[in-house]
């Protein structure tokens, strides 16, 4: 199997209920975006991912640093998140100063610990307050 090419992302409603969307599978270690057509770079600081872990093997992801321009905070570095075996993390929400690459992606890495990545990834939009 393989990653997505992408990950999908669920638009959030304010005053309102979501189905919970299908989950992305990380099966393999790479790297994964978020692609500029499903956010927009002011978006990116109501991104949230959730990732779970089922019971495969611990994983770590990355947000990696983007690039400058439009990046202007990218020396701050990748932000590295472990996600223990049977357990799940919640990232974000994120700044795109920090992590927008100049395509309009922001870029995940998924590294499973002693074998292949493992994950179910939701990816939501939070609304405008």
């Amino acid at each position: 199997m393989a990653n997505p090419a992408k990950l999908t992302v669920t638009d959030l409603t304010l005053d309102a209920a979501t189905a919970q969307p299908a989950v992305d599978t990380i099966d393999t270690n790479g790297t994964v975006p978020i692609d500029a057509d499903d956010i927009d770079g002011a978006a990116a600081g109501r991104l949230v991912i959730e990732v779970v872990e089922p019971n495969t093997r611990a994983l770590t992801v990355k947000v990696l640093a983007g690039d400058n321009p439009p990046a202007v905070c990218s020396g701050v570095g990748d932000l590295e998140v472990a996600v223990a075996q049977n357990s799940g993390k919640i990232i974000g929400p994120l700044e795109s100063a920090r992590f927008m690459q100049n395509d309009g992606t922001i870029q995940l890495t998924f590294t499973g610990t002693g074998g292949a990545a493992a994950a179910q990834v939701r990816t939501y939009l939070l609304p405008k307050a």
